[in-house]
C-alpha cells in the first residue's frame, strides 16, 4: 500500500485538495448563493400567491389572443391572397404548376419546377417506353428520343442538376417577358398527352 501511494503522489494530493476545497466552498456557496436565492425564490412565492386568479388566467389569455393575431397577421411587402379570384379545373392538374410559377419572380422556384417536372416526365416515359428511368435519362440527354424539340431541351435543363450554367431561356427571362419557360407549357402538354394515352 505504501509503495502504491508513492508512486501515485500526485493523485493522492489531488484528492485530498479537492476535499479541502469542497469543506471550504460548502460554506460560501450556502452564505453567497443558495440562501440568497431560497430567499428570493420564497419572496416570489409570496407575492405571487397575493395575485388572485382572474388577473392571472386574464393575462394568460391576453397573451394567447396576442400571438393569435400576431400569427394571421400579413407583413404589408406580402400581397394580398388572391385564392378567391383563383379557380382551377380539376381535368388539368398539371396546369396548376404553371399558373403557381407564372406568380414566382424566383430563378430558383423556376428551376426547382423544371427538375419537378422532369423527374415527372421521367417516370411517365420509362412506363410508357418500359426502360428504367436511369435509361430515359441517358437517352434524353443523347437526344435519341423522339420527343418536340421544346420538351427535349427543357428536360436536358432540368437533367443537369449539378451543373451551374442553364440554357437562356431558363433562369434569364427578363423581368417585362412572362416569368415562365415558354418550353414548360409545351413539355406540360406532352405530360399531359403522355398520361392520356
Amino acid at each position: 500500500m505504501a509503495a502504491w501511494v508513492r508512486r501515485h503522489r500526485w493523485l493522492v494530493v489531488l484528492l485530498l485538495a479537492m476535499l479541502l476545497g469542497a469543506v471550504l466552498l460548502r460554506g460560501l456557496v450556502q452564505i453567497y448563493l443558495a440562501e440568497p436565492a431560497a430567499q428570493v425564490l420564497w419572496w416570489l412565492r409570496l407575492n405571487s400567491l397575493r395575485i388572485p386568479q382572474n388577473g392571472l388566467w386574464l393575462g394568460l389569455i391576453l397573451l394567447a389572443y396576442v400571438l393569435f393575431a400576431a400569427s394571421l397577421a400579413r407583413p404589408l411587402r406580402d400581397q394580398p391572397w388572391q385564392w378567391d379570384s383563383f379557380v382551377l379545373s380539376a381535368d388539368r392538374p398539371l396546369k396548376r404548376l404553371v399558373h403557381w410559377i407564372e406568380r414566382s419572380g424566383s430563378a430558383y422556384a423556376r428551376r426547382r419546377l423544371c427538375q419537378t417536372v422532369t423527374e415527372l416526365a421521367l417516370s411517365a416515359l420509362a412506363a410508357r417506353l418500359d426502360i428504367s428511368p436511369h435509361q430515359v435519362r441517358t437517352e434524353i440527354l443523347q437526344d435519341h428520343l423522339s420527343l418536340p424539340p421544346e420538351v427535349a431541351s427543357y428536360l436536358r435543363d432540368g437533367l443537369r442538376q449539378k451543373s451551374p450554367s442553364l440554357e437562356p431561356g431558363l433562369s434569364l427571362l427578363p423581368d417585362a417577358a412572362p416569368r415562365i419557360d415558354p418550353r414548360l407549357a409545351a413539355t406540360l402538354e406532352f405530360l399531359e398527352r403522355e398520361a392520356s394515352q
